[in-house]
């Protein structure tokens, strides 16, 4: 089988990629490299797609995969999304045949969760909001609520009944319009040197989807989510819908000390999220099934031929395996 796997720049992305490649290879198949539209080859412009059998690409999301994906759509190619993983995200990936996070094949199939265990209410003093990267898929694509970071902060501290701490993502600097918006709210910034030590002074995490939000689950905290997500789950989280009658209700509740969620449920669903990521190290393990798993849904069978596209380069041989 003929696999064209992109390839990317980014040491986020790189070394996965890279080690699918090579697993790909030690499997007897075929690969050649895509230089897509975050290749920095030509910034912003993919090169056209090589013939092959599966593809595998990068988030997928961006509007500028719109046009490769439709082409291999178009010759009933089947596709394998990659992207980084939840928890722990370093070192982690997901690699799906349906899309990345909330788009992944696995997301909407039912938790199983058989006993109810109250999760108590931890003695934190505050509402802990993360805010997420602006402009990111999980913000454009799985945020039905709101548009931007500085939407959610105004809900939230306009309507919250629990102080709010804001915690910006390390990668990313509030928008303008979300710095005025905590000058003038009552929000405070939370300048913990780590996640870890910013969830001890709260009693309760909000965000719109954000995968800390699984390192707050997993240590007791419960968890408003505004989003569309991979640990959606009534029981598990807090699923909001934007409006400020839910959000005052469920912060009094929690204010209260009183908190609804069910902690056997937020441990099946952390579970579940840990069992469909992959670390480098697993790949040959785990890839021959995503392989498989990606040409059968497809309904794909035998080999796609037609020269359609310019000759691919070869994938690099060497691979790095640095998370």
């Amino acid at each position: 089988m003929r696999i064209a796997i992109e390839r990317r720049a980014d040491p986020r992305c790189r070394p996965f990629l890279e080690a699918v490649a090579q697993n790909c290879r030690q499997l007897g198949h075929d690969v050649v490299a895509w230089a897509g539209p975050y290749s920095r080859r030509l910034k912003f412009v993919a090169s056209p797609l090589p013939s092959c059998d599966l593809a595998i690409v990068w988030n997928g999301l961006n509007h500028r995969y719109v046009r490769p994906l439709r082409h291999l759509r178009q010759r009933r190619v089947p596709v394998l999304f990659a992207e980084l993983g939840w928890y722990p995200q370093k070192g982690t990936y997901q690699l799906d045949p349906s899309g990345i996070n909330f788009g992944a094949s696995w997301v909407r199939e039912p938790v199983e969760v058989a006993t109810q265990t109250s999760l108590p209410v931890p003695d934190g003093h505050d509402l802990l909001l993360l805010l997420q990267v602006e402009g990111d898929t999980q913000i454009t694509h799985y945020s039905p609520h709101f548009r931007d970071m500085a939407e959610l902060i105004h809900h939230v501290g306009c309507h919250s009944q629990l102080p709010v701490r804001v915690r910006c993502h390390p990668l990313s600097r509030p928008s303008m319009a979300a710095r005025r918006l905590l000058r003038r709210t009552n929000c405070r910034i939370d300048r913990s040197p780590s996640l870890r030590e910013a969830l001890h002074g709260a009693c309760a995490v909000t965000c719109i989807n954000s995968s800390a939000a699984l390192e707050a689950m997993d240590a007791g905290l419960p968890v408003l989510s505004y989003g569309r997500s991979v640990f959606e789950h009534p029981e598990a989280v807090y699923v909001m819908d934007g409006t400020a009658e839910q959000t005052h209700a469920v912060t009094s509740e929690l204010a209260a000390g009183q908190c609804s969620l069910n902690r056997t449920a937020m441990d099946a669903v952390i579970a579940r999220v840990r069992a469909h990521q992959i670390p480098i190290a697993n790949l040959p393990r785990q890839l021959p099934d995503l392989l498989e798993t990606a040409v059968t849904a497809n309904g794909f069978s035998g080999s796609f031929s037609g020269n359609h596209c310019i000759a691919a380069d070869r994938y690099p041989s060497k691979v790095s395996t640095a998370p």
